[in-house]
């Protein structure tokens, strides 16, 4: 496959065939996302009022931020030792650490949902005429109506829209990066290390780290990321602020803690149209879309590393 991947000839960069295919398969995406996006596809929708007092959101969301933190990084820290001597390779028992640390933390808080309904909010919460009625505050009745809101006919048209607002939002940090080097004051471009590990993967070696780390950022990461910030974070932030800051709150902070400046606004983006849909489409639908782009990203990160580390 050494035709096919961009190589370097003297100081001239050659780009090998599935690099073209990257960009033509981007310009695609955007293009029919744009579409899509025009057509409604991510709808703001009238959102229906809260039926939880203030302090109570306040306290899940604390619960769900510091779980986040927990179950993503001490559990993990935890794990690790104890693995490293059950597995030779050190990368694989830290990306089994990391899954598990997800997996646990997303059952713990399904749990906690379950004994406190309304913690964790499935159900979607904005119409497009007219507020819909308050649900019936239970965690089978909220489960059910994220699951019959969750359209697997209209995800395809999700993702490309969800797809055109990250690809905006890379160009937009692109162009004030370019401007901010004209003016003598260059910002950090630092690739995101989780990125930059998945193109540069030696595929020669062993393949159960990059499976891990695969099933980790393709099934762990979207279940926790979306139950803790679109499932208790956002519905906090709805009863302290307006929607549109809440909005914006929650997708700066999914932002930041992905811990890479050069990334905070795409994924400021990202996050706040997942917002969106989470009113719309509920939790579930929330889920799929953040797994699939997760998996896009994967496949291009080994189909053209090179490219797809700079958009």
């Amino acid at each position: 496959m050494t035709f096919l991947a961009a190589a370097k000839l003297g100081d001239e960069v050659v780009l090998g065939k599935l690099d073209y295919a990257y960009f033509a398969w981007i310009g695609i995406v955007f293009l029919v996302g744009l579409a899509m996006f025009r057509k409604g596809t991510i709808h703001y929708g009238i959102e229906q009022p809260s039926e939880l007092q203030s302090s109570s959101q306040a306290v899940y969301g604390l619960f769900g931020l510091i779980s986040f933190f927990v179950f993503l990084s001490v559990i993990p820290g935890t794990l690790i030792p104890s693995f490293k001597i059950i597995f030779t390779h050190g990368d694989t028992a830290i990306y089994l650490a990391q899954f598990i640390g997800q997996i646990l933390g997303a059952a713990t808080l399904i749990f906690f949902a379950y004994l406190c309904p309304g913690s964790l909010v499935f159900a979607p919460s904005a119409s497009f005429n007219e507020p819909p009625q308050l649900p019936v505050r239970t965690f089978s009745d909220d489960v059910k109506s994220a699951k019959e809101s969750l359209q697997w006919r209209t995800l395809g048209p999700k993702f490309f829209s969800l797809c055109a607002v990250a690809i905006c939002a890379g160009l937009v940090w692109k162009l004030f990066y370019y401007f901010s080097e004209q003016a003598g004051q260059p910002l950090p471009e630092d690739i995101q290390p989780l990125v930059d590990l998945i193109a540069k993967y030696d595929w020669s070696g062993p393949l159960s780290p990059i499976i891990l780390l695969g099933m980790s950022c393709v099934i762990g990461a979207p279940i926790i990321e979306e139950l803790v910030f679109r499932g208790m974070i956002y519905p906090s932030l709805k009863r302290w602020l307006p929607r549109g800051y809440a909005i914006i709150i929650t997708g700066a902070f999914f932002g930041v803690v992905h811990g890479n400046l050069a990334a905070v606004f795409p994924l400021m983006a990202f996050g706040s149209v997942l917002c969106i849909v989470r009113d719309r489409f509920g939790l579930f639908t929330c889920i799929a879309l953040h797994s699939l782009f997760n998996l896009h990203t994967f496949i291009w990160l080994y189909l053209a590393p090179r490219v797809s580390t700079q958009l």
